[in-house]
């Protein structure tokens, strides 16, 4: 796998030129097919590594009130991936610290596992995608490539890298991952309509007029992820950001922050691979705000 992530990485840094000369005013397109190529080549390196480590998963689950924060809630799991026996399906499984007996809990949160987002660019994937490439940014005295990504399918529980659109950011001399943010598929739509046809209807009600109120905004959520661990070419998760909001206006900032997740992902042990590496003292990154 090494030489395959070297040679990945030859072409990243060859095609960056190419990229940064289409950035300007790119139109929602498939990705060129030389890029298509080299990015659909590291989403299966990673896929291939995916069954190859395990990790600790810390989850925290903040309440706000008002604004203010309530006391959280703090579990710890260990996770890993497995790969169903038909098709090449990943599933996640969590265990209680220590424990290992069994098969394990799924691991269903109402987001896409991190190390799924590598498979953006993996062909069957891509082939319902729209993308833009960005202009190259310098992020901490690196190159820094953002592609944004659109998905048509409609949201359902979230677990599918498809529900969600958003942008990509790929360390220039890697191709890899750095952080990426999403929000669900046509989630400002569907808040404005779904307000509008409320309001529509309490137009016809024989609720009296002075007593009719606006229809509260539904909920909205973003994710943020943020890649650390650097192991064999390939960098892995360490940080998730869930928030969900409340909308409280038409304009962009006019939102409310009813809860948040944290999910750590540190302690990472790989196996089936050229060495074996824990990290016990793992870096604590921040998200960008």
């Amino acid at each position: 796998m090494r030489g395959r992530v070297r040679s990945i990485c030859t072409l990243f840094v060859a095609l960056l030129g190419f990229a940064s000369a289409q950035a300007e005013s790119t139109p929602w397109t498939s990705l060129p097919a030389d890029l298509a190529s080299l990015l659909s080549a590291k989403a299966e390196a990673y896929r291939e590594a995916a069954t190859g480590f395990s990790c600790r998963k810390q989850i925290r689950k903040v309440k706000f009130s008002g604004g203010t924060a309530r006391k959280g809630k703090k579990r710890t799991y260990d996770y890993l991936f497995i790969e169903k026996e038909s098709g090449r399906q990943l599933i996640a499984r969590h265990f209680k610290p220590g424990s290992r007996s069994g098969n394990g809990r799924k691991s269903r949160p109402s987001l896409p596992e991190p190390l799924l987002w590598t498979q953006l660019f993996d062909k069957a994937t891509a082939s319902t995608l729209k993308y833009r490439i960005g202009q190259p940014l310098r992020e901490d005295g690196q190159l820094v490539l953002p592609i944004e990504w659109r998905s048509f399918l409609p949201f359902d529980k979230g677990r599918n890298i498809g529900e969600w659109s958003g942008t990509i950011f790929l360390q220039q001399s890697s191709g890899n991952p750095i952080r990426l943010e999403a929000t669900p598929n046509f989630q400002s739509e569907l808040i404005e309509a779904q307000r509008e046809r409320y309001n529509q209807a309490m137009q016809f009600s024989i609720v009296p007029f002075y007593s009719r109120k606006l229809a509260p905004y539904p909920d909205m959520r973003e994710v943020k992820v943020l890649f650390g661990d650097v192991h064999e070419g390939l960098a892995f998760p360490a940080l998730v950001t869930l928030r969900m909001f409340r909308k409280t206006g038409r304009k962009e900032n006019d939102r409310r922050l009813l809860k948040a997740y944290e999910i750590r992902y540190d302690a990472y042990r790989f196996f089936r691979t050229h060495s074996s590496v824990v990290d016990e003292k793992p870096v604590r990154p921040r998200l960008h705000p």
